[in-house]
């Protein structure tokens, strides 16, 4: 084969493996003697990589056996495999070192074998000291086994032939992103390396949009020509359709070699082809000739006639770009000024976008315009007045959070690709929470989309309940986490286990509890088999929402603590706070268990010290601490914690939805502890808070409303619980038509009003419609009870005390039904009491009202209720001639009880005027 010239076929062969090691020595030799074959051997080469594209390199060995993820390179834990190509093997890999995740190319030389092994592993330390934002950054390289490594920058995304394939791009944009690439083969070069097998597919497009050189497995120093020509075998590797004449005919090679491939691989991204020999053929396809120029010097078989550095290739390149904005900066000023004309050549001159530019695309149908309009579609579908509110304040909500969301990716996203003080590794994790985030908006519009009426209702609410952002800021809890499993069958089904959780608790996040229920049940055990506890403790969370909803504290107890144990398996310590803390809350309806309430409040604020930005699940632990504390009768301590967590949720959001749940809250306790001017101005805060953030026609406003017109009812302000009650039943009936449950209670609560203000007919009107409202939608229910109380006060009022008694004997009697619910059955007795001794029956009496005397004496209530039952109590007992002493002294507890509170004058001075005619009695 030495004496004649290489066709072809050979050359074929040669990248095909297909030679003898005798024939490719005879090849190897003739290019060397023969000036005419090393010319046509790399046309011939070129053309034989457009389907070949096979690096020619002889005397490099693979390493023996592909590793397995676990496996060590040194210190780095491999993950996964990621490729494998002329030079190398490269694996997916953890640094525990530094907490980032590389990319480690093991090599295929042998440093037992090849000679050339400290040279390669020379220049491999030399890479690692370049630093520059196109090339991919070397962390390390070393010895494993017998190869050498080089650990690198992990980064995702695709080669730049790859990204030419699929987009097509103008060549503008490619010209762009080139000579990016030429930058990053100018700083190489500036550290004394040449790359020698430039190419696409060694140039990498993260997703970032940042373009890096990558793969110096063929580099090789400036400063060291002389073994350029050290051997014949393997002296001139790299993929021949791009490299130089000179490294073809294995001449000496330096910075201007790289040059040549670069001219070849930009000749080819923007014409479609590879040049087909080295100059003068350069076809027209749009591209200006100032380009197609700077090519041809470029491609110039003789190094001396290229650029004298790729610098001065990127300034010609560049230089063409600027003349053009230039061109169209003076015709536009022409047109139209020149200040237009400025503005358009600064948009024309900006910048690539910078490596972290553009995470508002990853929200691209998650939360867009696109997405928005089918959603604002379903909002004013269901045809309530609160439905436009409602679209308006989600909208912002999620406008808010997605702006929210961008700053944090971009943060987190800078923190290493711009300011490098933070691991590839961790950015990953950090990325990978807020995917979660953006998952959950998805889910949670999806519920929206499906116009259900419900989840429109509570979709400010649901908003709220969104997980927070700048939790992906917490770098202890994303360490600590189990890691995604690397098995891909394994990852993906947990996937798809994750969609469906995310459905569900999207659900649950909009009120729907029973849908979220049936679609969470079911993916208990496949989770648990997939050994995710994360995913797991989420759906236990939910059940035990669901059997919280029904009152269920037993149950939901049970799931709580399932979830606590499940996230702890993932090492989750936001789960699990999250589990805790409602776990509080189950164990503290359940009579008698206080203690242990306060134990597992302990364990979870210990778990949230170690999550100090939960603010908001800080908030809940306190506020479920001060639900113990009121349960138990001990309203300062209650008030104490509800103030905390109304601290704490003020301070993340002054005007937020829970702010205003928190001050119903506190105002409850303030309630219980007689405060009523105090609590009132809690609840018109809330009133407030909802009606800007919810509007005038939201449901929760109505319920607002209505425990603001009890506070205002027990200070007496008579005319305006009155309105407000009024208004409350307008919004409800606006909401959800003309009956419904929250209707029939406005409709108690105005009765009794009436009442107060001596209006008994349109009382007693008020109070039957109530209750015919109550019969047909749920005569069994525990609101019930309430209906037939304000019937029964209505008649005690006009005197009517048989048609009371038998009313209050059917809601005595619902009461036994229902297991004697704790705070209707004393309301109850008192009417009875009341009924019988209106009409002469004192000893009847005495039982009901003793036992509710009891009841509520136990249950610490309102002082104006346990007042009026020891009025009432008094009087039954010195009516029935039973114990008078003991009346008179209830009686004067009950003068001394109004005395302390304002607006009860008149019922203080109704106790003063008894004890005078009685305690006269007893005192002759």
């Amino acid at each position: 084969m030495a004496a004649e010239c290489i066709d072809a076929n050979t050359v074929t062969m040669w990248f095909d493996g297909e030679l003898s090691p005798e024939e490719r020595v005879s090849v190897q030799k003739h290019i060397h003697a023969c000036d005419t074959c090393r010319t046509r051997f790399g046309e011939l080469a070129r053309v034989a990589a457009k389907t070949t594209d096979a690096a020619a390199t002889v005397a490099l060995r693979p390493p023996r056996k592909r590793l397995t993820v676990g496996q060590r390179i040194d210190r780095y834990a491999v993950l996964e495999w990621l490729g494998e190509g002329g030079m190398g093997v490269v694996y997916g890999a953890y640094d525990p070192k530094l907490e980032r995740r590389v990319a480690i190319k093991v090599l295929r030389a042998e440093t037992e074998r090849d000679k050339d092994a400290e040279r390669l592993l020379r220049e491999a330390q030399s890479l690692a000291r370049v630093s520059h934002p196109n090339v991919v950054a070397v962390y390390d390289v070393g010895e494993h086994e017998g190869h050498i490594f080089i650990a690198m920058e992990h980064v995702r995304g695709g080669t730049m032939a790859e990204w030419l394939r699929r987009e097509k791009p103008p060549w503008r944009t490619i010209l762009a992103r080139y000579i990016d690439a030429a930058r990053g083969l100018g700083a190489v070069h500036a550290a004394g390396i040449v790359h020698r097998d430039f190419k696409p597919n060694n140039v990498l497009f993260g997703d970032d949009g940042r373009v890096r050189v990558t793969d110096f497995g063929l580099a090789r120093a400036i400063t060291r020509p002389e073994e350029e020509t050290s051997s014949i075998e393997g002296s001139w590797g790299g993929t021949p359709a791009y490299v130089s004449p000179e490294q073809l005919r294995r001449g000496a090679v330096d910075a201007r070699g790289d040059q040549y491939s670069f001219c070849v691989a930009l000749h080819e991204a923007l014409h479609g082809e590879l040049p087909v020999r080295g100059a003068g053929e350069l076809a027209g396809t749009g591209v200006p000739a100032r380009i197609r120029n700077a090519l041809e010097r470029g491609l110039s078989v003789d190094p001396a006639k290229r650029f004298e550095s790729m610098d001065a290739l990127v300034a010609e390149l560049s230089r063409d770009r600027r003349a053009l904005w230039l061109r169209s900066a003076s015709v536009l000023a022409a047109a139209a000024g020149i200040a237009f004309g400025v503005v358009a050549y600064a948009r024309a001159h900006q910048a690539i976008p910078a490596p972290c530019a553009g995470a508002d695309r990853k929200l691209a149908g998650i939360w867009d315009e696109a997405r928005k309009q089918p959603i604002r579609a379903a909002f004013m579908a269901v045809g309530r007045s609160y439905a436009g509110d409602a679209w308006n304040e989600t909208e912002r909500a999620l406008d808010a959070y997605k702006a929210r969301w961008v700053a944090m990716h971009t943060e987190i996203c800078e923190a290493t690709r711009v300011h490098g003080d933070q691991s590839e590794a961790l950015m990953d994790l950090r990325i990978a929470c807020l995917d979660a985030r953006a998952r959950e908006v998805r889910a949670l519009t999806d519920v929206f989309a499906s116009g259900n009426a419900k989840s429109i209702e509570r979709s400010v609410q649901a908003v709220s309940a969104l997980s927070r952002i700048d939790g992906c800021a917490d770098v202890d809890a994303h360490r600590a986490r189990v890691p995604a499993p690397s098995d891909p069958a394994r990852r993906a089904e947990l996937e798809r286990l994750n969609t469906q959780v995310e459905q569900a608790e999207a659900l649950a996040r909009a009120e729907d509890i029973p849908a979220a229920e049936k679609t969470a049940r079911p993916l208990i055990e496949p989770t648990r088999a997939a050994g995710d506890g994360s995913l797991e403790a989420k759906l236990h969370y939910i059940l035990a929402r669901a059997h919280s909803f029904r009152g269920e504290w037993a149950l939901a107890e049970a799931e709580f603590f399932e979830a606590t144990v499940a996230a702890e398996r993932a090492f989750d310590e936001l789960e699990k706070a999250r589990a805790q803390a409602q776990l509080v809350y189950a164990i503290s309806h359940q009579e008698g268990r206080a203690a242990e309430a306060e134990r597992a409040g302990k364990l979870a604020g210990a778990i949230l010290a170690r999550l100090p930005k939960e603010t908001g699940l800080r908030a809940t632990l306190e506020n479920n601490l001060g639900t113990i504390d009121e349960r138990a009768g001990r309203y300062e301590e209650s008030l104490e914690k509800y103030e905390r967590a109304l601290a704490l949720r003020e301070a993340e959001t002054p005007d937020g939805y829970m702010v205003a749940l928190g001050l119903a809250n506190a105002a409850n306790a303030l309630m219980e502890m007689g405060q009523m001017p105090k609590a009132l101005e809690y609840q018109r805060r809330a009133v407030d808070i909802y009606e800007r953030r919810l509007g005038p026609h939201a449901p929760f406003l109505g319920m607002a409303l209505s425990n603001m017109a009890l506070s205002e009812r027990s200070l007496r302000l008579l005319d305006d619980a009155e309105r407000h009650v009024r208004r409350a039943r307008d919004i409800y009936r606006d909401a959800y038509g003309a009956e419904h449950r929250q209707i029939w209670r406005t409709g108690g609560i105005l009765a009794d009003l009436l009442g107060d203000l001596g209006r008994y007919p349109e009382a007693l009107a008020e109070a039957q419609n109530t209750l015919a409202m109550a019969e047909r939608i749920a005569p069994q229910d525990r609101d019930m009870i309430n209906a037939l109380n304000s019937v029964a006060t209505v008649y005690l009022r006009m005197g009517r005390y048989a048609e009371a008694l038998e009313v209050e004997q059917r809601a005595r009697a619902l009461c036994e039904r229902l297991g004697n619910p704790a705070h209707h059955t004393p309301d109850v007795l008192t009417l009875l009491g009341a009924a019988h001794l209106g009409l002469g029956q004192p000893r009847k009496a005495l039982d009901p009202l003793e036992r509710s005397h009891t009841l509520r004496v136990a249950a610490k209530p309102d002082a104006s209720e346990l007042a009026e039952t020891r009025m009432l109590l008094a009087r039954a007992l010195w009516d029935a001639g039973v114990d008078r002493r003991r009346a008179v002294t209830l009686a004067e507890q009950v003068r001394d009880a109004y005395g302390a509170m304002p607006h009860y004058e008149r019922e203080r001075d109704a106790a003063v005027a008894w004890l005078e005619s009685h305690a006269r009695t007893i005192r002759n």
